[in-house]
């Protein structure tokens, strides 16, 4: 073999060398891509995944703040609600027994008041305590149901008390004895039936007003 024979083959081998080499050089370069390319999805994919999760975390949080923050409020405001219904069922029994005792006290007290006036001057010595009680307890009522009476009753009801107590109060004083038929008798009598009349239409419609549940 001649020197240029030796110098073709060898350059034949080197062709071959690079040709490999380059073959090899790209294989890795594509390799080499996939892999940076793989590389920064996964670390994308990571880091988002991460950010996620984090605002998944926070969201939640969020979401159970808010639901308790909803759930006292719900709870005060049915506590606002068992409270005021509290309140409108102590104010509707001391109502009901304001007017009940108004009616019992105007009843007795027009009793007390005209069996002093046809009383004897010793009946009535004998019935005075039971006549001043009735006149305390009548003002005592009065007072307190004031604020729930209409006041065009409120004033029947002061005004027959007054006209009671007078006309009681004259016949002591003047040693007057009435008969049970007296027409001012019977004029204080039916005035009486009337303001009791009122004052069932008003307790009955005050009974039968809706309480609420308790």
């Amino acid at each position: 073999m001649d020197i240029w024979q030796f110098l073709g083959a060898l350059l034949d081998i080197a062709d071959r060398l690079l040709t490999i080499i380059i073959l090899v050089a790209v294989l890795l370069w594509f390799a080499f891509q996939r892999w940076i390319s793989e590389f920064i999805r996964s670390r994308f994919s990571r880091a988002v995944g991460s950010q996620l999760e984090d605002q998944k975390h926070l969201l939640n949080k969020e979401l159970e703040a808010y639901k308790g923050a909803l759930l006292r409020q719900l709870e005060e405001f049915r506590a606002d609600i068992d409270i005021k219904r509290s309140m409108a069922l102590k104010l509707a029994d001391a109502r009901l027994d304001a007017l009940r005792d108004v009616a019992n006290a105007i009843d007795f007290l027009v009793n007390e008041g005209m069996a002093m006036c046809v009383a004897s001057p010793a009946g009535r010595a004998h019935n005075a305590d039971e006549y001043h009680a009735a006149c305390a307890g009548v003002r005592i009522a009065i007072r307190r149901a004031g604020i729930f009476l209409p006041l065009p009753l409120a004033r029947e009801i002061a005004t027959l008390s007054s006209d009671v107590v007078s006309l009681a109060g004259d016949c002591m004083l003047n040693d007057t004895v009435l008969q049970r038929d007296d027409v001012r008798i019977n004029q204080i009598l039916g005035r009486a039936g009337n303001i009791a009349e009122q004052m069932r239409v008003v307790i009955l419609a005050d009974a039968s007003l809706p309480k609420g549940n308790a």
